[in-house]
């Protein structure tokens, strides 16, 4: 058969959950500003219904209207059916110039996540979301990011930021491409201070 053959490193990692490093050199495709070509064989990171992501590997993939649906094997005899713009690919290389992206996880709008907000964040198709949810989302050169949302268009978007300044660009995302969180309530003001303070 045709396609990618795994290392055996890459082997190892199938059926796992992620690192938090791991996610500095991962990208969606919805999410990010260039092509994103998956093919049989690649090792990819895949959205867990319970919260988290776990490695996969994609094994073939049928079209639905326009949209292709991978397999995915999970491990074991686990494979899984997953549309291709929820899977995470992974560049090789990990290493971005942009160095400030992957500063010291924290939890504050515009940071690296924190890893228990990784292991638990949900991305699905049936994530609700109002205006000011503390969100995690996919940047677009790869990795995750604090952030929230603006507004919800009742289409199944959002526009969402990562910048506590007025002047960062908000963008429109897929629900099932923005990390659902679960913070309490306290958590909630710690993140939207700066934001909600800005017009003081």
């Amino acid at each position: 058969s045709s396609g990618k053959v795994l290392t055996e490193e890459e082997a190892a990692l199938v059926g796992t959950a992620p690192r938090l490093n791991d996610f500095h050199g991962v990208v969606f495709q919805y999410a990010c500003d260039f092509k994103v070509v998956f093919d049989a064989g690649e090792l990819v990171l895949v959205p867990r219904s319970k919260g988290g992501f776990c490695y996969g590997v994609l094994e073939k993939f049928k079209m639905s209207g326009t949209k292709r649906i991978w397999n995915v094997a999970l491990g074991g005899a686990a494979v899984k059916p997953v549309p291709e713009l929820w899977l995470g690919k992974i560049l090789s290389s990990a290493t971005t110039s942009d160095r400030d992206a992957f500063s010291e996880p924290q939890r504050s709008i515009g940071r690296s996540p924190v890893f228990e907000d990784v292991k638990s964040v949900v991305f699905a198709a049936s994530n609700d979301f109002k205006a000011m949810d503390v969100v995690l989302l996919p940047r677009p050169r790869g990795g995750l990011v604090y952030g929230y949302v603006e507004d919800v268009d009742g289409n199944g978007h959002c526009m969402v930021r990562s910048h506590v300044r007025e002047d960062g660009r908000a963008r429109r995302l897929p629900n099932y491409g923005i990390g659902k969180l679960t913070l309490t309530q306290g958590v909630i003001q710690t993140f939207l201070g700066p934001v909600l303070s800005r017009g003081e």
